[in-house]
């Protein structure tokens, strides 16, 4: 199935990318993955090809093998990494906005916290989410001497409740903005396909300034 999506996560994943874009023709969130065991890393090399570089906001084309559901996470597709995505262009914040809708939620996956029991997470029927925020500030801590980060939040504000969720958007996961703070934004948040510790994590996967 040849599907034409704006690509609007370009995460962090295990040495790899998660990915996940709209379709520009109903604004429904879609997931790549590489692999039906799992919610699949794309690897870097896929999306950074010198010759064809694929970034957020870009409008490519590619095709999806099927829809392989895995616990919340029934927006994955299935992608050939044999077969490069075509770029055939780029949209502005704005444009995207025309395409998909801030999603209605009253709380981030059903709770204020920094992530979800697998039971409640195995309920959703849904596992991105495009909101509104205001009030954001980075919290950001590197630990230089053990190459490892102490701290990687986003603090802000959503419905009158304030959230301290995790950041794997590589544009904004950096040190320097460590207490940067902001009035607005739009972010994606995603919950992974299987839980950690017990949990099922929320990760800030984009932050649109």
């Amino acid at each position: 199935m040849i599907k034409q999506i704006c690509i609007l996560t370009k995460s962090y994943k295990d040495k790899g990318y998660c990915v996940a874009g709209v379709d520009i023709e109903n604004g429904q969130f879609i997931r790549l993955i590489s692999s039906e065991d799992s919610d699949d890393k794309i690897p870097y090399w896929f999306m950074d090809n010198y010759s064809n570089r694929i970034d957020v906001l870009d409008l490519v084309e590619v095709d999806l093998k099927k829809n392989v559901q895995k616990n919340c996470q029934k927006e994955n597709y299935l992608i050939d990494l044999k077969t490069p995505l075509k770029r055939i262009g780029n949209i502005s914040f704005q444009e995207l906005l025309k395409i998909k809708e801030y999603d209605s939620v009253n709380t981030i996956f059903g709770n204020r916290g920094k992530a979800i029991l697998p039971y409640d997470a195995e309920e959703l029927e849904y596992s991105l989410l495009f909101i509104p925020v205001t009030d954001l500030k980075f919290d950001l801590v590197f630990d230089d001497e053990n190459n490892k980060w102490l701290k990687k939040d986003l603090i802000f504000m959503y419905k009158n409740n304030v959230y301290e969720l995790a950041i794997t958007d590589p544009e904004y996961k950096k040190v320097e903005y460590n207490n940067k703070q902001y009035e607005n934004a739009s972010i994606v948040v995603s919950i992974p396909s299987e839980p950690y510790n017990g949990w099922y994590n929320k990760f800030v996967a984009k932050i649109f300034l």
